[in-house]
This record gives structure tokens, C-alpha cells and sequence, in this order.
């Protein structure tokens, strides 16, 4: 008898609840900017709510793990499911900084249970000889969602601000009166683009206006009311192409001739100008776009939800279409797949392997947060790059993660077989967070947005290249604890990226961008350095009495 082959569609699920994971997750990072925006908050609040995220995240690893182990993977990961989607849809109603904290940090308390659940699955459900692969598979999930996240919230929040959308100034839409007076009346500007589009606006603004924005006596309804009149004009800047670094959108929009553009056109593509000329002051027109996108995304996880409830079973013996040689095969090399018990804090706590892996996670993850936390916000901030580009860039980090993890899911199964567990584990991850460390010292000799890009992709390809090997070293220690202790390491792991959110904010506002990356460099060393404390035949034993 042919064995079933169920098990491949189990994987497949959890990897598509890995990829609603990171879609949740990271499309935070793309709408973070128009978020800001929309509720007025400041950048410190920003890392405060990337913080808030995965402290709660950190907080539920361990009692979501073991709770999976304890009670089964169908229901409590398809709840888990649920419940994190419902928090991100209802961010989309969010009204201020409380409301918007307080869904995110359901999101991340309900996604804790993600990861140490699924290492559970895959020690149940994939032989041992091929673990570093099934975990590969999966956590590559995370990583789709990651490369899907900032290309595809992107284009959603251009499509859910449509051109016919009005682009004219609303009321609170000048963030900052004074600051763009100061900036549109200011004598031999330096930046000698924008110094020619603000005597633009002075010719075009109502005389009245002109005269009050020159006393500084301008109220702000009266000039966004001036301003809306220029936007309507059917060709405020010739030549704003050449010299300012549009947005695709408004690229688009140039080419059309200007006798051929609609007022809806013409009014957009002179938004998206005052916008990028005076990045503080004018609010984007896509802050718009935000709300439904998060929504959206909500709608999909419930989805995710249903379909992971229906596919999975908590075993393969307890699964209507396995046969039996399919769970022959699953449990050849290894013992078969019992319930946990009571929570084994003493031999956690006690576990000096564990500790080790513990410090290399803290570290590995302060390192990762600024990709996943400050990258974006660097590319916009130092370089400019429109939202669309941002999001390809993004993505491309997330592809050559997909990239590293799946080769390091090999590398780690064939490791195993060659020199041994102990070896098997470490090689991979030490060699994965020495490389990273280079490719952040490489960002502070690079100017260019792209080649800091390729830096990072080294980087995210390395730091994936040891991700299986975590996974397998999580089940290589815990046994039928595997989802406790992935939850244990992955809290840690929290522990870092947390730490990230802050520290970062504080090093890149005292210091700059290449302390920031030095920082991260740093952290890798130590994370690398940590991995030959980890010895996964220090195992937490079946009975933790």
C-alpha cells in the first residue's frame, strides 16, 4: 500500500496561515507613514505600537504554545487564526492611539500561538529526517507573506484612493501652517526646486492670501482654501519631473498632455507634488487607503481561519484520509506523537541550553527589528523613494529570506546526517548570523538606496539560512514540549524585536542611521557567538515530574 500523502497538505495550509502571519504583520510597516498621518501621532508612538505588538507577542509564546501541545492544533490555531484577523480588521476603525494599541496588541497576543503551534504540527505530522525541510516550508510561508506585504498593500492603497477620489485639501490636511509658511516664503532656499515652486504658489495664491501668508497673520482654512484653487490649475510646475522624485502615480499622470488630463488628473498629480516638495506639512492624499486595506486583510485571515479548521486534524491517526503506511512513514524515525502534560517550567528554567539559545535569539531578533520595524521609514526619510518602490524593496528583502530558508532547510536536514545533530544545528546558524552581521557593516559604506538594498538581502538571506535549523533545534529539545519551547525561544525572540522598537528610535535620533546599523552588526556578533552554547541532545524529558 502507497502511502497517503495528507501530510503535504497539511504543510501546505500551515504555510498559508504562515503567509496570512507576516501579511498581517508586516503591511504595518507600509501604511505606518499615512496611520501617522491619519491620527496624528508622533514617531515615538509609532515604536511604541511596533513595541506593543511583540511585547504581547513575547507575553503569549509560552502559554499559547503549550497550550497547543496540550489541547491540539486544529482548534486552537484556527482560533488563534480568527481572533488575530478580527484585531487587525477592526484597526480600520481605530479613532485614536489607544484604540489602535490596544487591537494591536490582540493581534500580537493571538499570533504567539502561530509558530509554536506549527512546530507542533510539523512533530507530528513529518518524519524526523525530514523536519528541517517541513519547518522550512512553513516558516518560507511567512516570508511570501513579508514579500507580499509591502508591494501589495502599495498598490491597494493607490487602488482604494482612486484618481477620482478628490485630491483638494481638506481641513486639518496642512499639518503644520507655520512651518509650511515658513517654507514657501523663504528667501534663497537652498533647495532651489522647491524655492521655484514656492514663488509658483505666492504668483497663484489670491493677492488677499498673499499678503496675509507675508504678515504670517494666514489662517489655515483660508490657505488651504487658496492652495485648492492652484490645484485645480492645469499645470501648476512644467517640468516637475526633472526635478523632484515623483510618485508613480504622478509619473503616470505627466505623461498624459495637459490639455488631454481630466480636473480629477490634474488636481492629483498637483497633490502628490505639494506633498513630496513639503513631505511635513502636507498630508499624503493616500492616508485614505489605509482603512480599507486593513480591513481587507482582516476579511482574508477569517478566511485562513476556516479553511486551516477544515484541512487540519491534531494527528495523522486521528485524520479520516491517512492510511496507514502514510502514518508508518511519518513515525519511522521517531516516537509517536503523545499529549503533553503539565507545563515543565523547572527543566525550561533549568535547561542551560536553552539560555544560550535564548541570548541568540534576543539578539538575532534586535538585529532583524530594523528591517522589519525601520527600513521603510529609513528609505522614505533619507532617500525619498515613493511608496511603491519602497514596497518592491521590501519585497525583495522578503524573496532572498524565502530564498535563504529554504536552502537552509536542506542544508540543515543534510548537515545532520553528515557530522551529526549537535553540528547539523549549530553550522548552519552561526554561519548565518556572522554573514548578516556583515551585510549590516556594509550599510554604512553604501549611499545608494538600491545598493543598501543588496546589503540587507544578504543579510535576510543569511538570518533565513539559520531560521530552520531553530525550528529543528526548538523540536530536537522539546520533544512533545516542541510548541513550549519554540514558544520559550520565540519570546525571547519578542524580547528583541521589542527592545528594537525603542532603542532603535533612540540610535537613530541621537546618532544617526550608521550607529543604527553598527548597532544591529553588533547584535548579530553576540547572536552568533551564543549559538555554541546550544546543545539540542540537552533535551526536556517526557516527564516533566
Amino acid at each position: 500500500m502507497k502511502p497517503s500523502r495528507i501530510r503535504y497538505r497539511v504543510i501546505c495550509v500551515t504555510t498559508l496561515m504562515s503567509m496570512m502571519l507576516y501579511l498581517h504583520r508586516y503591511y504595518l510597516t507600509i501604511v505606518e507613514r499615512f496611520l501617522k498621518e491619519d491620527l496624528l501621532l508622533t514617531n515615538k508612538q509609532i515604536g511604541l505600537l511596533f513595541g506593543t505588538f511583540f511585547l504581547a507577542y513575547g507575553i503569549g509564546q509560552v502559554p499559547c504554545g503549550w497550550f497547543s501541545d496540550r489541547f491540539g492544533a486544529r482548534w486552537t490555531l484556527a482560533a488563534f487564526i480568527f481572533l488575530w484577523s478580527t484585531m487587525t480588521g477592526l484597526m480600520s476603525v481605530a479613532v485614536g492611539f489607544a484604540m489602535v494599541v490596544a487591537f494591536r496588541f490582540g493581534c500580537g497576543l493571538m499570533q504567539a500561538g502561530a509558530y509554536p503551534t506549527s512546530a507542533g504540527i510539523v512533530s507530528k505530522w513529518v518524519p524526523f529526517s525530514s523536519r528541517g525541510r517541513g519547518s522550512a516550508v512553513i516558516a518560507a510561508g511567512g516570508r511570501l507573506g513579508g514579500f507580499a506585504a509591502p508591494v501589495l498593500t502599495a498598490y491597494l492603497l493607490v487602488a482604494f484612493v482612486p484618481v477620482t477620489h478628490s485630491s483638494l485639501l481638506q481641513s486639518g490636511d496642512l499639518m503644520d501652517v507655520p512651518s509650511f509658511v515658513e517654507q514657501i516664503t523663504k528667501q534663497g532656499d537652498e533647495d532651489l526646486a522647491r524655492g521655484q515652486l514656492s514663488r509658483t504658489i505666492l504668483d497663484h495664491l489670491p493677492p488677499a492670501t498673499v499678503v496675509a501668508v507675508r504678515s504670517g497673520q494666514v489662517e489655515g482654512t483660508e490657505l488651504t482654501e487658496g492652495l485648492n484653487t492652484i490645484l485645480r490649475s492645469r499645470d501648476l510646475y512644467p517640468g516637475a519631473e526633472r526635478v523632484f522624485d515623483l510618485p508613480g502615480e504622478a509619473k503616470t499622470l505627466i505623461k498624459i498632455p495637459v490639455e488631454e488630463r481630466s480636473s480629477d488628473q490634474v488636481a492629483r498629480l498637483h497633490r502628490l507634488l505639494l506633498e513630496t516638495a513639503y513631505p511635513d506639512a502636507v498630508r499624503k492624499v493616500y492616508t485614505h487607503g489605509w482603512r480599507p486595506v486593513t480591513w481587507l486583510y482582516g476579511a482574508m485571515g477569517a478566511f485562513v481561519a476556516l479553511l486551516f479548521w477544515w484541512v487540519i486534524r491534531d494527528r495523522p491517526r486521528v485524520h479520516p484520509e491517512v492510511n496507514e503506511a502514510e502514518i508508518a512513514l511519518i513515525e519511522r524515525d521517531s516516537v509517536a506523537p503523545q499529549e503533553a502534560g503539565a507545563l515543565p517550567w523547572r527543566q525550561i528554567l533549568t535547561n542551560r541550553s536553552l539560555w544560550w539559545f535564548s541570548l541568540n535569539t534576543v539578539t538575532l531578533n534586535f538585529g532583524w527589528g530594523f528591517f522589519g520595524l525601520w527600513f521603510a521609514r529609513y528609505l522614505a526619510e533619507v532617500h525619498g523613494v515613493d511608496v511603491v518602490t519602497r514596497g518592491w524593496m521590501l519585497s525583495i528583502l522578503f524573496a532572498t529570506a524565502f530564498a535563504g530558508m529554504l536552502t537552509g532547510g536542506v542544508l540543515t536536514d543534510w548537515l545532520t546526517r553528515k557530522i551529526g545533530i549537535r553540528w547539523g544545528r549549530r553550522v548552519p546558524l552561526a554561519l548565518a548570523t556572522t554573514v548578516a552581521m556583515g551585510g549590516f557593516v556594509a550599510c554604512t559604506m553604501l549611499d545608494s538606496p538600491w545598493a543598501i538594498t543588496g546589503a540587507l538581502a544578504v543579510m535576510t538571506f543569511s538570518v533565513d539560512l539559520g531560521v530552520p535549523a531553530i525550528w529543528a533545534l526548538d523540536q530536537d529539545i522539546g520533544g512533545r514540549y516542541a510548541g513550549s519551547v519554540l514558544g520559550w525561544t520565540n519570546m525571547w525572540g519578542c524580547v528583541g524585536v521589542a527592545i528594537a522598537s525603542v532603542a532603535l528610535e533612540r540610535i537613530i535620533a541621537h546618532y544617526g542611521w550608521n550607529a543604527t546599523f553598527l548597532a544591529c552588526a553588533a547584535s548579530f556578533l553576540v547572536a552568533a557567538l551564543a549559538t555554541f552554547g546550544i546543545d539540542p541532545t540537552n533535551r526536556i524529558k517526557d516527564n516533566p515530574q
